[in-house]
């Protein structure tokens, strides 16, 4: 398929899987991992009844992100700070979550090694996590990722942009928890 996955499992720190679209996207300079564009249809059948979390302080990119996903049958759990969105893992299982890295109290990077880390211990499976930033210079990228995000989107995205990443990670996610869940049965 034209893609691969990269594996990092420390002894004691779980394992992190990051795939992508082509064998060079892990180490492109792009901010954003490259993306099929699916068909409407496709991504209905993607994102309809998917748990999102939108971890965003911004009440206008909150609505911009909802309008985005209106015509799809998503459950939107919105969190305005860090601690709200690290409360709302705690409490709800979400296929993917969308971290703002500028966040009040703990920035989305603290608020991302939370979740991580309490998902760990509890032995819950860890949903991909997008980070959404405004800063887009060199090296946001590689501290996305060191926090334990899965990708990068630059603020501001467009709608497109935002459905193929979602779309892309929500199909890659699937696939390796079939993966998992059938290698150990």
């Amino acid at each position: 398929m034209s893609g691969s996955i990269v594996v990092d499992s420390p002894p004691g720190r779980g394992t992190t899987f990051i795939p992508s679209r082509s064998p060079t996207a892990a180490t492109a300079p792009r901010k954003t991992w490259p993306t099929m564009s699916p068909s409407r249809r496709d991504l209905k059948a993607v994102l309809d009844d998917t748990r999102i979390l939108i971890a965003e302080d911004n009440e206008i990119s909150q609505r911009l992100i909802q309008a985005h996903l209106s015509e799809f049958n998503c459950k939107l759990t919105f969190a305005g700070n860090s601690e709200q969105a690290v409360s709302a893992v705690a409490d709800c299982d979400f296929d993917i979550i969308l971290m703002d890295c500028q966040m009040t109290v703990l920035y989305g990077f603290g608020a991302t090694e939370s979740i991580c880390a309490m998902l760990r211990r509890q032995s819950r499976p860890r949903p991909p996590i997008i980070a959404a930033t405004a800063n887009s210079v060199h090296g946001d990228r590689e501290r996305c990722l060191a926090a334990g995000m899965d990708s990068m989107l630059s603020k501001p995205f467009s709608k497109s942009d935002l459905l193929s990443t979602l779309s892309s990670w929500l199909t890659s996610a699937a696939h390796l928890r079939y993966i998992v869940l059938h290698k150990h049965n």
